[in-house]
């Protein structure tokens, strides 16, 4: 299967639909299904034809469930449950916007999979989410608690960012690669000076403890990496 943005599936749709990926943890309600079930009354005064949908499961559905009958919005918001890998694209391709407004996304491998097919993104400010969306050239990135702001964001999320394709673009496997190979040279040319400034972006008298090496240093943070 491929993430691409070919032969999106639009076709007999009578409403706009939300899409989340992410898992339905306990552990994990960073992620925000909470946020914009909250906010879909709102968004269904002003146009009745959004859905939101949610694929992913976890010890988190029942209290998701519970809050979407609360709001009166049970029939609008669609548990998809697991959906396998080979589905994904489909389903991005049927969606009109991907929303997941975490505050403490690592990266976010959805964002990337969204935007190559075609579909317009929004994040939350603030977490790593930042980094796929390219601070906001890839996606949109929003106040996760302004809630006039992520319905704007929503609202507008289906004129789709002219340069959605960029992050796809930017972490695809041939860029990936090249950076890998451009770090590897300079690990191999032991050129650690620069591998502190342009891998880690950290200034190197902030990592160093005191006293310690500069060859030092660098085999204490690689071994911090693994």
């Amino acid at each position: 299967f491929i993430f691409s943005a070919v032969a999106r599936n639009t076709t007999n749709k009578r409403n706009k639909i939300i899409l989340t990926v992410g898992r339905l943890s306990q552990s994990d309600r960073y992620k925000g299904h909470d946020t914009v079930i909250l906010l879909l009354p709102k968004l269904l005064k002003r146009d009745p034809s959004w859905v939101y949908w949610i694929a992913g499961e976890g010890d988190d559905l029942s209290r998701l469930a519970a809050l979407a009958h609360r709001e009166g919005v049970e029939e609008q918001v669609k548990f998809l449950g697991f959906v396998k890998d080979e589905k994904l694209p489909d389903l991005y391709r049927t969606a009109d916007v991907f929303i997941m407004l975490s505050k403490g996304e690592g990266f976010g491998i959805v964002y990337l999979e969204a935007m190559a097919c075609g579909l317009p993104v929004i994040a939350a400010r603030g977490d790593g989410s930042a980094d796929p969306l390219l601070d906001g050239h890839g996606g949109r990135l929003v106040d996760a608690d302004c809630a006039v702001e992520v319905m704007t964001a929503i609202e507008q999320g289906c004129v789709k960012n002219k340069e959605g394709d960029l992050a796809p673009r930017t972490f695809c496997y041939a860029n990936f690669s090249g950076c890998v190979r451009a770090l590897l040279h300079t690990v191999n040319n032991n050129d650690n000076e620069n591998l502190f400034k342009s891998s880690w972006k950290r200034p190197i008298q902030k990592i160093r403890v005191k006293g310690e090496s500069l060859s030092e240093t660098t085999a204490r943070l690689r071994a911090e990496e693994r």
